[in-house]
């Protein structure tokens, strides 16, 4: 939503909620006893608009993941999920240098869709009911298929 608002692609109605936004941003009022405390998180900081930007003056940029991290986001994101047992998310966490915590969630649903797109190329006109099991080697096809994390496409640098 607050993306730069000089995107010939975007819709008048969209610029003008952006435009309200901003108005009411800036009329943002408090009592003295009360603080108002407006945090913004994003992995595409040089998409903002601006007069987003503007309007949060301290910014405060966070690396990406090291390989032990992205093993723990991995853990995170996969906890309920059924895992086969030769699942090494430290070396899928290896594999996946400079991806951030969102590229990672992408990865596992990718890496979900994998057996189910291997059905569907076998049977092509009947789709069995498959409940889907993460395995090492749907996340190396998965991360094979993606190349570079998407984030990296947006990142200046």
């Amino acid at each position: 939503m607050l993306g730069r608002r000089e995107n010939p692609e975007e819709h008048q109605a969209m610029r003008r909620l952006k435009n309200e936004f901003m108005l009411n941003w800036d009329g943002l009022r408090t009592k003295d006893t009360e603080r108002v405390l407006v945090l913004a998180a994003t992995n595409r900081p040089f998409d903002l608009d601006e007069a987003v930007i503007r309007r949060l003056p301290r910014r405060l940029m966070v690396n990406l993941p090291d390989a032990p991290n992205r093993a723990k986001i991995l853990k995170v994101i996969l906890a309920k999920e059924d895992l086969v047992q030769d699942v090494h998310l430290e070396s899928v966490a290896s594999m996946t240098d400079r991806y951030s915590g969102s590229d990672l969630k992408n990865l596992c649903a990718s890496a979900a869709y994998r057996p189910i797109r291997d059905i569907l190329e076998k049977e092509k006109k009947v789709v069995f009911p498959y409940k889907s099991e993460y395995s090492t080697s749907f996340m190396e096809s998965a991360i094979d298929s993606t190349g570079k994390p998407p984030t990296q496409v947006c990142r200046k640098g």
